[in-house]
Order: C-alpha cells, then structure tokens, then sequence
C-alpha cells in the first residue's frame, strides 16, 4: 500500500470499511456512495472480507491490539490452509484439517486457542455452526500456577503502576 505507514493505515482503513458496507448493503443496493458501481452479489460470502469485517470491528471496539493481532494471524493460517473462497463452503472437517496441520507445530494448548478463534468466528460473526464435538478438540494438561510467597507480591506492587497491559 506504498511506503508511508500512515497512508498505508488509512487505506486499509477505508478498504475495510467498505468491505463492511458492501457486506452490511448488498441486498439493498449495489452502487457505493463513494466509489465505482459494484456488480450485485451474490448470497455467498467471501471468507477473507468477512475475516476482515471482523478484525475490523474488532478493532472498532478498541479490542486489545494483542489479541486482535492473535486474531487476525488464526484466521489467515486458517484460509491459508483449507483454501476455500466462501463461507459456506467451510466445514467441521476443514477444522480438524486445520487442528491436525498446526499440532505438527504447536503444542496442543495453543492449537486449542487457535481452534477457539476460527470456530468463535464462525458462530459469533459468520453465523455458521460447524457442528464441533467434545472430541475434536486437542487434549492438554493444565499446570497449576505456582502461588506467589508474601515477599514476590510485595515486591510486584512496589513496580507496579496500575495501568492495564492493553
């Protein structure tokens, strides 16, 4: 998008918002307010500009930039490994393709989250349901913190400053 970061920033921006009003007003109109006329679409959704529409109003509701970013990096591997075009293609198989590809990498905790991220966008913001099973989803022991002694917490509220990490 060039080599100024902010025009780069304020592309995207506007790239992802009309993504969104295409999205939001497709079934109403086919010409946008500020751009070319597009053609009328169809009912079938493109996966990547709902992945967009829905990092973008995630960062519209100043989400945390880490995990809008995790976000964001989930569901790119996701497309990337299945490859589909549409929303409605996307299955529960193509999920557990995508479980057993990234378990060659990452230790079953992190596949859990990645898995968590595509089915939470599919049911919150696609509105498909993949039908996942308790099964399906990677088994992983849960280790127990380790509880602070009097001395360490005394010493982290010396430092700390009390604002949030966000």
């Amino acid at each position: 998008m060039g080599n100024d970061a902010l025009e780069a920033q304020r592309k995207r921006a506007e790239y992802l918002s009309r993504a969104n009003y295409v999205r939001l007003h497709s079934a109403e109109s086919n010409v946008l307010p500020f751009a070319a006329p597009v053609a009328p679409q169809s009912e079938r959704k493109s996966i990547q500009v709902e992945v967009d529409a829905y990092i973008n109003n995630l960062e519209l509701a100043k989400r945390c930039r880490k995990s809008v970013n995790d976000k964001r990096k989930f569901l790119t591997a996701f497309i990337g490994t299945i490859g589909k075009t549409y929303v409605g293609e996307y299955n529960r198989d193509d999920v557990l393709k995508f479980r057993n590809e990234r378990m060659k990498k990452y230790e079953p905790k992190s596949v859990d989250t990645q898995m968590m991220t595509v089915v939470t966008f599919f049911n919150k913001w696609a509105k498909v349901k993949l039908g996942m099973e308790k099964s399906d989803w990677p088994e992983y022991v849960t280790n127990d913190p380790e509880p602070y002694s009097h001395e360490e917490i005394v010493a982290l509220e010396a430092h700390s400053t009390g604002k949030p990490i966000c």
